[in-house]
């Protein structure tokens, strides 16, 4: 799902709750999905699928654009972090897994990677914090296994 999905008011963000230019209202739909597949006993898989300022540059994250913006802005990762807390606040009962972030661009580097890391660290913690059962999916970054990912330095912090 893309951020402008997820309903944020001032009193989950410090940050901007405007959305524009993307369209809001899907999370109703979205809440009558999750209780369609509870009431069927259906897994749920949800993942950040657009971010703020774009994770990977490409049309798949809502917004087409070079280089991607996502991890040059602070306020973007943070607006994540943020997403990704209402959405274990909210619905972490009724997801099984949640993918804090689909596809970013660490083919970018050692400097997005190491954001991408703390984020990784952050949503990690907060969906601990907020629902402990929820399992946390970690995307790899294009980096492949050969690299030390920040999936794996986020599941081993304390």
């Amino acid at each position: 799902m893309g951020y402008w999905s997820i309903p944020l008011t001032s009193k989950d963000t410090n940050l901007s709750t405007a959305v524009s230019p993307y369209i809001p209202g899907a999370w109703p739909y979205f809440l009558q999905a999750l209780n369609w597949a509870q009431s069927y006993s259906l897994n749920v898989i949800v993942d950040i699928h657009g971010a703020p300022g774009s994770q990977n540059g490409y049309d798949n994250s809502g917004q087409r654009t070079q280089p991607p913006m996502w991890a040059a802005n602070q306020t973007n990762v943070q607006k994540t972090v943020d997403c990704v807390t209402f959405l274990a606040k909210t619905v972490g009962d009724k997801i099984d897994v949640l993918e804090v972030m689909n596809e970013p661009a660490g083919f970018l580097g050692d400097d997005f990677t190491n954001v991408l890391r703390q984020y990784y660290i952050d949503a990690y913690d907060t969906i601990r914090a907020e629902s402990g059962k929820m399992g946390v999916m970690f995307s790899d970054g294009f980096r492949g296994l050969d690299v030390s990912t920040p999936a794996e330095i986020a599941l081993s912090s304390p």
